[in-house]
């Protein structure tokens, strides 16, 4: 899948999302952007990381990954979640947001997706101490591609 690709399929998910759940919809669209390469590793429509705890009821998939641990990159197995549609896996990265007292910081810019991510980053959602530089970047290639 191609940059301008992911972004046409993720777009209209994302606004939506973003009504519905006062998340930046370029923050969604560049999170996903990291978390599957622009689309080019999407198993089980999972377009975040999240990781399919105790908690969770839904479908799961175990799954080669990569984790920042003692300062090295670490290729690790875990479960994670899986879903039958993108906007399903969006929906619930907003809803795992909301839930997530650590998160709450980043809900406060619902239009502000740099600060949003940087209170995401802050709060541990990713083990990356560059998370949200990288983030942030890509964000930047979404302003130019996304529709108008």
């Amino acid at each position: 899948m191609t940059q301008s690709q992911f972004i046409n399929t993720l777009y209209a998910p994302a606004i939506e999302v973003q009504r519905t759940h006062g998340i930046p919809a370029l923050a969604i669209m560049a999170q996903s952007a990291l978390e599957t390469g622009w689309g080019s590793s999407v198993p089980g429509n999972m377009f975040f990381g999240i990781k399919a705890g105790g908690s969770w009821t839904g479908k799961k998939q175990l799954l080669w990954t990569h984790e920042w641990i003692n300062g090295k990159y670490v290729k690790v197995q875990d479960w994670f979640r899986a879903y039958d549609t993108p906007l399903d896996s969006l929906r619930d990265y907003a809803e795992f947001i909301h839930r997530n007292n650590r998160y709450a910081a980043a809900l406060k810019y619902p239009t502000n997706p740099e600060a949003y991510i940087k209170e995401i980053a802050k709060a541990g959602y990713a083990t990356d101490p560059n998370y949200s530089s990288k983030i942030n970047a890509i964000i930047e290639i979404i302003k130019k591609k996304s529709p108008k």
